[in-house]
């Protein structure tokens, strides 16, 4: 597994896609990481801090497949 060649691609696509929530953001990095060869299954955790006033930070943590 090329791991800075994914890294890059997580990296722009975080920085150019125009998604409203962390659950569809950690969908897409896991979709990203699941085309990579030799990859089988991924953990993705997305954080989103200042997200709301009474917190330090939202977020989501998916497993695929």
């Amino acid at each position: 597994i090329n791991y800075d060649g994914l890294s890059q691609k997580v990296r722009n696509h975080a920085e150019t896609a125009r998604r409203l929530t962390v659950e569809a953001l950690a969908e897409d990095v896991a979709n990203l990481c699941l085309k990579e060869k030799g990859v089988k299954k991924v953990r993705v955790r997305v954080e989103k801090p200042d997200a709301l006033d009474y917190v330090d930070q939202v977020g989501v943590e998916i497993k695929r497949p």
